[in-house]
């Protein structure tokens, strides 16, 4: 048990730089990542690093323009790759029907992906991980029509997120052990508390610009 407390509203910074990678198709000019640095004040007011996470905005306004595919979009990336089936019908060229009748995705000129968040273990069960994705959606996520949270206590196991071999255990449910299926589905139910809703076994979404709640519910 932790003997910290949770944090007030203020005590969590984030501190977000945009990624710099090397443009080698026109579909990798359509995303852009984020990596930030996640500090907590202490009592003397000095803040301390306690964690990172990483999010991308998918810009499909700008594919438009460059006339491409939502296909090459999702998958000019590893990680939003995994994530081009949940989204897209059996066509792979449209949204899925559910997510264009409630969030209106046709409409839609962009997407932030949430892909992860490490918060070191002294600090974990605090809910910092929900002010985490609050302040995340309302910085950089501000201008998208929608945020997708990718649900997985990797970080948990000792996985690293960089290996290809691991990414793919990352994205496949299906092939979690039971212990590590019921860790996912906790952890969903802990960020459905901001108003996330259940698009996959293991992806939540919600719209961005909802009531900023930075107190655990």
């Amino acid at each position: 048990m932790t003997s910290l407390d949770e944090p007030r509203v203020g005590e969590i910074v984030i501190k977000f730089e945009t990624e710099i990678t090397t443009i080698t198709s026109c579909s990798k000019m359509c995303i852009v990542k984020h990596n930030g640095s996640i500090f907590r004040a202490s009592s003397d007011g000095v803040r301390g690093q306690i964690g990172t996470v990483k999010a991308s905005v998918l810009n499909f306004s700008t594919g438009l323009n460059l006339e491409i595919s939502l296909q090459e979009i999702f998958r000019a990336d590893s990680h939003t790759e995994k994530m081009f089936d949940a989204f897209t019908d059996n066509s792979g060229t449209r949204f899925k029907n559910k997510l264009n009748k409630e969030y209106d995705l046709e409409q839609c000129s962009s997407l932030l992906i949430i892909e992860c968040i490490d918060i070191d273990p002294q600090h974990r069960g605090l809910c910092i991980g929900l002010i985490v994705c609050d302040i995340t959606c309302f910085t950089i996520g501000a201008g998208c029509g929608l945020v997708a949270l990718k649900v997985c206590p990797l970080k948990f196991k000792g996985g690293d997120i960089t290996n290809e071999k691991v990414l793919q255990e990352y994205y496949r449910y299906i092939d979690f052990t039971r212990n590590t299926k019921k860790a996912v589905n906790k952890l969903k139910n802990h960020f459905m508390k901001i108003y996330f809703e259940e698009l996959s076994d293991s992806i939540l979404i919600r719209k961005p610009l909802r009531k900023l709640d930075l107190v655990c519910p």
